[in-house]
């Protein structure tokens, strides 16, 4: 558990629709449903103002712009990479263990 975090043990009542959103919702990121939930409602309750994003426009990502489109930048398949970032990935795993 990060720094800052704390478990809460809740019991929420839910629509019959409700609980198939949130359920797909946990399906399509892998998530359980506690997780999913969880998520949802950290979302919800997100407010940009409970941070300092510096005297910086460009530090906020309400203002920020972005850098104009250069098609002559290079470009790499998903498969590419993808198959980098899961080496990397299981490259931090094997660290962990």
């Amino acid at each position: 558990m990060a720094d800052g975090e704390h478990t809460l043990n809740l019991k929420v009542t839910l629509s019959a629709l409700a609980l198939r959103h949130l359920k797909d919702r946990a399906e399509k990121l892998g998530m359980t449903l506690d997780a999913a939930a969880a998520d949802a409602l950290e979302q919800q309750l997100f407010d940009y103002d409970d941070y300092d994003w510096g005297d910086d426009p460009e530090n906020d990502p309400r203002t920020m712009t972005m850098a104009p489109y250069d098609p002559s930048e290079p470009t790499y398949s998903v498969e590419e990479v993808m198959a980098e970032f899961n080496a990397e990935l299981e490259k931090r795993l094997a660290e962990k263990r």
